[in-house]
């Protein structure tokens, strides 16, 4: 059933009449019908006064909603849109070992099913002591992407080379699914190589899944498949597998690097970009001014007076040159207030803010909620991971952050940069539907949050 439809069906449900619902909207009841008849589109706004003003049971506004903005943006670009809204949600149970039930493997060639695959694929990976990887198998097997993911958390793994296609397909969700899928092993400092696809592209691969050490191999489909446990054979195959990775490009291979950042921020000042960002503690950079550089700077910093003016006048001309447009979290502005620290500064640096320069800055922060360059997201509806950040730019996407390992008590970053066409559109149009899909708190409510920890700094 189409919006239009379902929209009447509800109305004659709470006994509204068209001519009703129509003055509710401000519209007439030839436009109410050609928009029920999917004739007309309702404006994003006249939707959101419908859902406000009828008295709508939740699973209708659900439903109302989903239809609404699924014909509102295409159903693929929906489609992929609520992707990253589950995939965000559910983020950090991916980080999770799981336990995995599998049967030791008896060393047979042949492997008559998946069981005998996963079986034959965890001898490899976690009891040959085979330490470096190379494989292409789909992250659609979930099992084996558990397992893999376990052995790399566990160090049974140190290496793992991942080859994977990107489809050219600009409605493909699939490029999604394989970033979001790849974000817990940049984590763990393991890169992806990615084919940007085309119509020959599983011509390039071997068997045509595979794993393989330097000792034995698995080769499989989503049937069967073949144990070698002979190292010229298994040789032979990360060969050709060194082959395919020589016509690929590395996915993540990136650590945070600030120059790398600089460089991003300074194209977009050339193109006069917006920059959407999407991070439970904000960022920082747009609120900044002399006395705060000059505050977080060492006091026997040699040239300090030209360094801070330097960084000043950089950061100064980035603010007037781009809208950013941050979204955060009641959770993060907590942490920030609190902690007085964010993800691109240290502590020791926010620990040297005097109070007087911190109340500035969160002044500035609430009169960018004011003028809608900042907003603050309802958690309920959308769960971003404290450790994950994406940044949309003028030339692609950025997708950031960083694990804790408690038992190495070290902090394991990562950066990729993406300039995949279908992934970049995904994320703009993702950051569009943030706005209009009431993902949000309402203006009201996150500038009296705002201005209520303003005030606590007195105390």
């Amino acid at each position: 059933m189409n919006f239009g439809k379902y929209l009447e069906k509800c109305l004659k449900s709470h006994d509204i009449s068209l001519n009703s619902a129509a003055n509710m909207l401000g519209l007439n009841r030839g436009d109410l019908y050609h928009i029920i008849d999917s004739k007309r589109k309702l404006k994003p706004e006249t939707f959101k006064t419908l859902i406000e003003s009828i008295g709508f049971s939740s699973e209708e506004k659900r439903k109302l909603t989903k239809l609404f903005f699924s014909s509102f943006y295409g159903e693929k670009n929906f489609e992929r849109m609520e992707y990253i809204i589950e995939s965000l949600n559910s983020f950090s149970d991916s980080l999770k070992i799981k336990e995995l039930k599998i049967a030791s493997f008896d060393k047979k060639t042949a492997l008559a099913d998946k069981n005998e695959i996963l079986s034959a694929v965890k001898y490899i990976c976690c009891e040959n002591g085979e330490k470096d990887i190379v494989t292409n198998y789909p992250f659609e097997n979930k099992k084996m992407d558990t397992l893999i993911y376990n052995c790399c958390r566990q160090g049974k793994i140190t290496k793992l080379e991942h080859i994977v296609t990107l489809g050219a397909d600009s409605s493909n969700i699939d490029n999604l699914k394989v970033l979001f899928s790849a974000l817990k092993f940049f984590y763990e400092k393991h890169f992806l190589h990615c084919y940007y696809s085309d119509p020959e592209a599983e011509a390039k691969t071997l068997y045509p899944y595979f794993v393989a050490g330097h000792n034995c191999a698995v080769l499989f489909n989503e049937k069967n498949g073949i144990f070698i446990d002979d190292e010229d054979a298994t040789e032979d195959i990360r060969k050709r597998a060194e082959k395919m990775l020589g016509e690929c490009i590395q996915l993540g291979d990136h650590l945070p690097d600030i120059f790398d950042l600089k460089d991003t921020y300074v194209a977009a000042v050339m193109n006069g970009a917006e920059i959407y960002e999407i991070c439970p503690i904000p960022c920082l950079m747009c609120y900044t001014d002399l006395d705060f550089f000059y505050a977080i700077s060492k006091p026997d910093l040699p040239n300090r007076e030209f360094l801070v003016n330097v960084a000043n006048e950089h950061y100064s001309n980035i603010r007037n040159t781009i809208k950013y447009n941050q979204y955060m979290t009641v959770e993060g502005l907590d942490f920030l207030f609190k902690e007085r620290e964010c993800l691109e500064m240290p502590a020791e640096y926010a620990d040297r803010i005097p109070k007087e320069t911190l109340k500035k800055l969160y002044e500035r922060l609430y009169e960018a909620v004011k003028t809608n360059d900042a907003r603050i997201l309802d958690t309920k509806k959308l769960n971003v991971p404290t450790n994950l950040q994406i940044e949309i730019t003028a030339n692609g996407a950025l997708v950031y952050g960083y694990i804790f390992h408690e038992g190495e008590n070290t902090e394991k970053p990562f950066l990729v940069v993406v300039d995949d066409k279908s992934l970049v559109e995904s994320f703009r149009s993702f950051f569009d539907y943030l706005d209009r899909g009431d993902f949000i708190y309402p203006k009201e409510v996150a500038l009296s949050y705002i201005s209520n920890r303003i005030v606590s700094l007195d105390y």
